[in-house]
């Protein structure tokens, strides 16, 4: 029996003390991650503030407005449109916007704009190139292969080619710098930019009516009836191979509308020469098979020719 005298007997464990020790250097580790962490931050956030004071400072100003590909158009002009002026800040310019405006702008058919640091922002534009002379009466323009009718009238144009169009559609058609010309123009655009080399020359001459039909005047008297803007590559082929076989003497009309079926006929009061190298006749007499001088009877009851 245990007396009020007599105590529990306390039995410590030898591995007590270095479960101490060891929750010791466990809270001190959690203690220094903890400063480390509170150190980095604070390092990041005065960088931080360093870099966004350097970025807002003159330091960082711009410049230098870059303007790369600018030639009907100056670098001056390409700096106007753009809005950013020397001594904006670099991080303030707004890339996105300034694009935008850019190409927007007559004449630029491209744009790319980025920081070049310190302190220049560079431009890239790629112009409209310039396809052919748009005409309705006295009004004439010059447009751009996008369909975009280009501001005042650029150098060395001249000698493009020249659609006419009708009353009937120029009305449609804004005749400012900037505008786009109408769908159905648009697609007459394909036939011109497609026209090969050997075929500029001839093929200058065009006019679209208010039916969408197509025709060029080859010299003097002569027009090759293109039709509606289809089936574009077999006509230009069968034009080529038209006047790399013919002469263009007493031609009155070439009628590509159906390119696999071409016919051809010459005008009344017109003589043809005889003999000629492209008829692969010995005689005088006219061959048949000659489409520069003969047409088929479909093609005669069409122009009225005996």
């Amino acid at each position: 029996m245990v007396t009020a005298t007599e105590r529990p007997r306390v039995v410590r464990s030898a591995v007590e003390p270095r479960l101490v020790e060891r929750r010791r250097r466990v809270r001190e580790a959690h203690r220094r991650r903890c400063r480390n962490r509170l150190v980095a931050v604070g390092a990041a956030l005065a960088a931080l503030a360093a870099v966004i004071g350097v970025a807002w400072s003159p330091v960082a100003d711009v410049d230098t407005i870059e303007v790369v590909g600018a030639d009907t158009l100056t670098a001056d002009q390409v700096r106007s449109v753009s809005g950013i002026t020397p001594g904006d800040q670099m991080v303030g310019v707004d890339l996105a916007a300034v694009r935008t405006r850019l190409r927007a702008a007559p004449g630029i058919a491209a744009a790319a704009v980025a920081r070049d640091w310190p302190a220049t922002v560079r431009i890239v534009v790629t112009e409209e190139t310039p396809l052919l002379r748009l005409r309705a009466g006295e009004v004439e323009r010059v447009v751009s292969r996008t369909g975009t009718v280009l501001p005042d009238r650029p150098a060395g144009t001249e000698d493009l080619p020249v659609l006419d169009v009708t009353d009937a559609v120029a009305g449609g058609i804004g005749w400012e710098g900037g505008d786009e010309i109408p769908h159905e123009l648009g697609e007459v655009l394909v036939v011109h930019a497609r026209i090969p080399e050997a075929l500029r020359g001839p093929l200058s001459d065009g006019r679209l009516d208010r039916d969408g039909d197509l025709s060029f005047r080859l010299g003097g008297a002569a027009t090759v009836r293109f039709g509606p803007v289809e089936d574009v590559p077999a006509k230009l082929v069968a034009v080529r191979a038209f006047l790399e076989q013919v002469t263009l003497e007493c031609l009155d009309v070439l009628d590509v509308r159906q390119p696999g079926r071409p016919t051809a006929s010459r005008s009344a009061d017109c003589v043809a020469p005889a003999p000629t190298e492209v008829s692969g006749t010995a005689s005088g007499d006219a061959d048949p098979a000659d489409p520069a001088v003969a047409s088929d009877d479909a093609a005669a009851d069409r122009t009225g020719t005996p």
